[in-house]
């Protein structure tokens, strides 16, 4: 992870410097904790998804899934396919 900071510290080095600014110090915190948000934010998306990919579909979703006359699937995440599409029509 300290690889990828330093490289966005680079790349916002260098594109300050081509438009012949200045870069604080204050920036540099502020665009590295942008990233470690986003980094943790995505990583706890991952994780959650991996999981519904394995688990069994829940109780609401096999209810409303026999409630419209569908198949139920193995996986949780492809019962909430199912049910988007459903839904969205």
């Amino acid at each position: 992870m300290e690889k990828q900071l330093q490289e966005i510290i680079l790349k916002l080095k260098e594109t300050i410097d081509k438009l012949g600014m200045e870069i604080s110090e204050e920036v540099i915190f502020k665009e590295s904790c942008s990233f470690l948000r986003g980094y943790y934010a995505g990583q706890n998306k991952t994780g959650s998804k991996q999981e519904a990919k394995k688990e069994k579909p829940t109780e609401k979703q096999v209810s409303f899934l026999k409630k419209n006359n569908m198949d139920i699937p193995e996986t949780k995440q492809e019962a909430y396919t199912l049910i988007q599409k459903k839904i969205n029509g």
